[in-house]
């Protein structure tokens, strides 16, 4: 189940763009800016003289309304729509804005009430010539009703988005996504590959699991794992994606791969259900692995290593170490990971700073590698190239335990 806050951001976001607005008030002071909210807020009805006047207040205020709503002032952006209602009670335009401004505000219950009037509203006095803002309208309603848990009631509003002439891929995230919540399976794999096709770079590290369950669903694991690779790649810490490739690789028969991945789940997230599920399928493939007598010599030689390394025993970790290097090669970015982080402990920093620099050429993405070579780097005393990279993964998690252990208390 999603949390909802990744999901309705991006709706926040999508919705500043979506709406041609009018003159950006880029370069005006913070003074002159706050003093033309004002002079909006002040507008009554009566002030207002014709119907270009109110065209152009309108669009006046609905950009600002986006603006706030963009660096989060909802106070702000609420107050405004709530002008922009009283100068057009009868409007689709106006009704929208403040529907959507609830909504945002987590008031979903009025929000839904107020976007469903919208779409009953007039445009006769604020045009929508193309249809953008009624698309807006049925988009945040459909999302706003998938957190109600309305998922039936969001798929016609959704499908309606979709069928618009200027549609975004939105709607599609949004209409796959119920359509999972409904176990609607083709529906929901139809409309999220119709999603990633329009713009892969909207989707979130939910819509990549709900696609890849639909997909796995129909039996089609070689595309869930080509799906799972992209949203690694896409979202290098999210929780659960490892997890779910590392089950993928087990349906492959690729057991080594899928301990590796279970490995990385625990160390992106090390407390929680998917972290909590990793350990239960790495305990169950070590089983497996011993009673069967498997002979996967890199496979062993990691699980020996982690073993020994848990138990202090250096020289055979050591040894263990030589091993994984000479059968992986240093390929797999979990033997990366492990092997630099014994370098630099071991005072190898120099070593390690090399074999990552060389890896991230091949995982540009990775955030667990980047971290051990940000370690690297404090460790010879590189500390403006540490510090670049620290402040870029501080940007994608800023609370990750490795990120923590670097910066020492605060």
């Amino acid at each position: 189940m999603r949390s909802g806050s990744i999901r309705y951001s991006l709706i926040l976001a999508i919705g500043v763009s979506l709406f041609p607005t009018a003159d950006a008030w880029s370069g005006a002071g913070e003074s002159q800016y706050s003093d033309r909210i004002q002079a909006l807020l002040a507008l009554t009805p009566s002030s207002i003289t014709s119907s270009q006047a109110l065209q152009n207040h309108f669009n006046d205020i609905e950009m600002i309304v986006r603006e706030t709503a963009r660096i989060g002032d909802l106070d702000t952006a609420l107050s405004l729509a709530e002008k922009g209602t009283s100068l057009a009670p009868d409007q689709l335009r106006s009704t929208f804005l403040l529907g959507w401004i609830r909504g945002s505000m987590g008031r979903l219950e009025p929000a839904v009430d107020i976007l469903r009037k919208a779409l009953t509203s007039k445009t006769d006095r604020l045009p929508d010539p193309e249809g953008a803002c009624k698309n807006e309208a049925l988009t945040h309603l459909g999302g706003f009703l998938i957190q109600l848990g309305k998922n039936h009631e969001a798929v016609p509003y959704l499908e309606e988005a979709c069928a618009a002439k200027q549609s975004n891929p939105l709607p599609l995230y949004l209409l796959g996504e119920a359509c999972h919540n409904l176990n609607e399976t083709d529906k929901a794999e139809s409309a999220f590959k119709s999603a990633f096709a329009k713009d892969p770079d909207l989707a979130t590290p939910v819509d990549y699991l709900f696609f890849a369950w639909a997909l796995d669903k129909k039996g089609k694991a070689r595309e869930v794992h080509d799906l799972l690779n992209q949203g690694i790649e896409a979202f290098p810490v999210a929780p659960a994606l490892h997890l779910n490739r590392g089950i993928n690789q087990e349906i492959l028969s690729h057991t080594r791969e899928a301990f590796f991945d279970y490995q990385l789940e625990i160390l992106i997230e090390a407390q929680g259900p998917y972290a909590d599920a990793a350990r239960k399928r790495i305990e169950r493939i070590e089983r497996v692995q011993v009673t069967a007598g498997e002979t996967d010599s890199l496979l062993k030689a990691v699980m020996e290593y982690l073993a020994h390394r848990k138990e202090n025993r250096k020289s055979e970790a050591e040894a263990n170490l030589a091993v994984m290097t000479q059968l992986d090669g240093l390929k797999s970015p979990y033997v990366i990971y492990i092997c630099s982080e014994a370098m630099i402990e071991r005072g190898q920093a120099p070593r390690a700073i090399e074999v990552l620099s060389a890896a991230l050429k091949e995982h540009p993405a990775d955030f667990l590698l980047k971290a051990n070579l940000a370690e690297a780097y404090a460790k010879t005393d590189q500390k403006d190239q540490a510090d670049i990279l620290i402040r870029e993964l501080l940007i994608q998690a800023p609370d990750h335990w490795k990120l923590q252990q670097l910066l020492g208390p605060q």
